[in-house]
């Protein structure tokens, strides 16, 4: 337990010292709270697109530390099928508002790499999803599937609305539109497997 404890520790110190080099790389000074991180970026509550995306509006910012070639066809059409994102977590683009990204940074090529997002909760266990939640979630990969969408990254990649508590898909940075039947069965099969192990709570 202990070397687990350390183990966990170090990783997390690790993956802070590399968000402050990155932060002082790019000369933002952001403040707020850092939600989460990832290899391609992070989550920021501070940064806001007002009056459409802030965090009082239930938004957040992602911030990717390298240049993204964003596929604004599929997010276009994400928006299409969920216009409320209920179920889909898509992107939506600075560059299509009229609004002022509040950000302090010196280079002004530091806001083509933002989007915002809807702020959501994180799911404690997938395995132990409600029934509704379950059957939700499994609704939402039908329409993927029937829209020939790949998100390509599940069974992970669900958190939950904060309104309703029903699970939302998000990261849609390896997906694939128009995708080929047999791409689109790597999602349904990952699900399936999943779903053998689960436990559902009555």
């Amino acid at each position: 337990m202990k070397n687990q404890r350390y183990t966990l520790k170090n990783k997390y110190k690790k993956k802070k010292k590399t968000l402050k080099k990155y932060l002082k790389k790019t000369n933002l000074n952001i403040g707020g709270t850092i939600l989460g991180t990832g290899n391609d970026g992070y989550v920021v509550d501070s940064i806001s697109c007002k009056p459409t995306f802030s965090k009082e509006q239930g938004y957040v910012a992602k911030v990717f530390n390298k240049k993204i070639e964003f596929n604004r066809e599929l997010h276009n059409k994400l928006k299409e099928l969920d216009p409320e994102s209920k179920r889909f977590a898509y992107y939506h683009f600075p560059s299509d508002y009229s609004c002022n990204i509040q950000i302090d940074s010196k280079n002004d090529n530091d806001n083509k790499n933002i989007v915002f997002i809807k702020l959501l909760n994180p799911l404690p266990d997938m395995k132990n999803m409600t029934k509704i939640q379950y059957r939700y979630l499994r609704d939402s990969l039908d329409i993927l599937k029937k829209n020939k969408i790949m998100h390509g990254d599940l069974p992970g990649n669900v958190l939950l609305d904060p309104i309703t508590d029903l699970p939302i898909i998000i990261d849609w940075d390896h997906s694939i539109l128009n995708a080929a039947s047999e791409y689109l069965l790597i999602d349904t099969s990952g699900f399936m497997n999943y779903s053998a192990k689960r436990i559902i709570k009555n």
